[in-house]
C-alpha cells in the first residue's frame, strides 16, 4: 500500500510456473486494474509489458484529475 488520502493505491504481485500476474487497486477512486498473462518473462512484473500498462494508465489517471 502506498500514498495517502484520495491517492492510496494497493497493489500485489504475483508469479510462478508459467505465470506473471499483477493487481493495482485506488480505493478511494473506485478504479483497479487486474493483469494476468500464462508466461513467465523471467523479469519483474514492472519492467515488461505489465509495467508498460501499469505506467500508461497511472499517467492517465494523473492527466485525468488535473483536469
Amino acid at each position: 500500500m502506498e500514498g495517502t488520502g484520495d491517492q492510496v493505491e494497493v497493489s500485489s504481485l504475483g508469479w510462478g510456473a508459467g505465470f506473471q500476474s499483477m493487481l493495482v487497486a485506488y480505493p478511494q477512486k473506485g478504479t483497479a486494474l487486474i493483469m494476468m498473462t500464462n508466461t513467465d518473462s523471467g523479469i519483474h512484473q514492472l519492467k515488461g509489458m505489465m509495467g508498460k500498462i501499469y505506467y500508461s494508465l497511472a499517467d492517465f489517471l494523473q492527466a485525468e484529475e488535473n483536469k
